[in-house]
């Protein structure tokens, strides 16, 4: 009976190793995917902050265009204008020249 209970306890120790062992390779293959996940998302993030970054200066980029363009469009106006007052006054001394 000794024996029995022995090799039944043998068998049970040797169950639970091999249990231990596949759960410890499960935890192993859980921590590595979790290091990927984490290296994936750090990447991400710098990723992100790259883009927020590349962004902004596009948005700093398009407000100094914008404000060069107005500012064009204010000296073509003025321009414009220049050249208005300039042909009034040619019209002006042609008719007094007449």
């Amino acid at each position: 009976m000794a024996k029995r209970e022995h090799q039944a306890v043998c068998k049970q120790v040797f169950q639970a190793e091999k249990k231990l062992k596949e759960v410890l390779l499960q935890v192993d293959n859980e921590r590595r995917n979790v290091e990927q996940f984490k290296d994936q998302a750090d990447k991400a993030s710098t990723q992100l902050k790259q883009l927020r970054r590349q962004l902004e200066e596009a948005e700093e980029e398009a407000q100094r265009a914008n404000a060069s363009r107005r500012k064009l469009q204010r000296e073509l106006e003025d321009a414009t204008q220049t050249a208005d007052t300039m042909n009034r006054e040619i019209s002006s001394l042609k008719n007094k020249l007449r």
